[in-house]
C-alpha cells in the first residue's frame, strides 16, 4: 500500500485560545458563541489542562463539549 501525501494546504486556525483554566467545575457561566449568541451553562468537567470542558446548558440543550480553540467565549455569569 502507498501513501501519498496532499499538496492542500493546512487551515489556519480562525479564532485564538481562549483562557479557561479560572473557571472551576460547578460555577455559572455565559456561553459566547462565535455568532453572537449568549447561552447561560453550569461547567460541569474540566480536562486537566483546561483545553476542554463540559457544560451543562440551562436552555434544555444537554451537556455539551467545547474546546478553547473553538471560538467559544466563557465567562463566569453574574
Amino acid at each position: 500500500m502507498s501513501h501519498t501525501r496532499s499538496n492542500a494546504p493546512l487551515t489556519e486556525r480562525q479564532y485564538p485560545d481562549q483562557d479557561w483554566t479560572g473557571l472551576g467545575v460547578g460555577e455559572n457561566v455565559d456561553i459566547r458563541y462565535p455568532n453572537g449568541r449568549i447561552e447561560r451553562a453550569k461547567v460541569d468537567a474540566k480536562s486537566p489542562d483546561s483545553r476542554i470542558v463540559w457544560l451543562l446548558t440551562y436552555s434544555g440543550q444537554g451537556r455539551k463539549m467545547y474546546g478553547n480553540w473553538e471560538g467559544v467565549c466563557l465567562t463566569l455569569s453574574t
